[in-house]
């Protein structure tokens, strides 16, 4: 059985949490993106949209391309974007 947090512990891991948020949106946040889709293993370009305080990156992209109605999300652990992610401009739109 895991053992319990003590409450300094969890200060610990959400100060930690928010500084991975804080980082991710200065880094991600607007920016557009290319990916491998883990799914069809494509490379898709998407923006990323949101960046939550619970320590989701939320990517939006296009699932057939040449179409602005359809799309698809998908979502990443804030601060293993470096592993998914490659950012395609540096300037925000």
């Amino acid at each position: 059985m895991a053992r319990r947090l003590t409450a300094k512990e969890r200060r610990e891991r959400a100060a930690t949490l928010a500084a991975l948020v804080l980082q991710s949106r200065s880094t991600w946040f607007g920016h557009c993106v290319k990916f491998v889709h883990p799914l069809d293993g494509k490379v898709k370009l998407g923006r990323v949209v949101e960046v939550a305080d619970d320590g989701i990156t939320k990517v939006e992209y296009q699932l057939i391309p040449g179409t602005d109605d359809i799309l698809g999300e998908m979502y990443i652990v804030v601060g293993h974007e470096l592993e998914v992610l490659t950012l395609v401009d540096s300037v925000r739109n």
